[in-house]
């Protein structure tokens, strides 16, 4: 699609202010020119889509901060190599105008959230659970906590004791929202999850 009719549709549909979508639209295609020049996003999971720029836009980001600090929660965040971000973080500060600290950005919006009078239970009770509220757990607190406030489906991939768990705990207590653990094995089928029709058999 032109990239006038881009930011037409992103403007329309999300409600975006038309800069901040121009600012979007730029930013893809520069990532775009980088996955083609040193295919850093190859792959289905790396190439800079349509629908990305939607997520990005449904966010709703009202500065060119926010704007920077969503395209990096969202872009920068799934890629595995460290340099790999710092490409996306620097195209995301030349164009928004700014400048991001990573480290920091995730610890403000944690305080913001705990701070959130929407919240169930404070982090003074989290913590009565001998949890250690580390950077990394932070981390997965926001990134998961800015896709369920935008109702996007979220996928944690890592290692054996690496948080996954404990962050969606942690998420249920201080949002209220009930949590269901179901544990697969190799035997589980779409079935056991979704529920479906059994067959009777040797009714009498």
């Amino acid at each position: 699609l032109p990239n006038d009719e881009l930011i037409e549709i992103v403007h329309k549909r999300c409600g975006l202010a038309p800069p901040h979508c121009k600012i979007m639209i730029e930013v893809m295609k520069e990532l775009q020119q980088v996955r083609q020049s040193s295919q850093i996003f190859a792959g289905k999971h790396g190439f800079i889509t349509t629908r990305d720029l939607l997520r990005w836009a449904y966010r709703q980001p009202t500065i060119e901060k926010e704007l920077a600090e969503h395209g990096f929660m969202l872009l920068g965040e799934r890629l595995r190599r460290e340099s790999e971000k710092d490409t996306v973080k620097k195209i995301l500060e030349k164009h928004c105008k700014t400048s991001l600290n990573i480290d920091r950005m995730y610890e403000e919006k944690y305080e913001e959230l705990m701070k959130d009078e929407k919240n169930v239970v404070n982090e003074n009770k989290i913590t009565d659970d001998s949890i250690s509220i580390t950077k990394a757990l932070k981390r997965l607190y926001v990134l998961m906590s800015a896709c369920i406030k935008s109702k996007e489906p979220v996928l944690l991939v890592g290692n054996t004791g690496c948080g996954k768990t404990t962050v969606c705990q942690l998420l249920s207590r201080t949002t209220g929202i009930p949590l269901t653990i179901l544990n697969c094995h190799q035997h589980t089928e779409t079935a056991d999850m979704v529920g479906g029709l059994r067959p009777v058999r040797n009714k009498e």
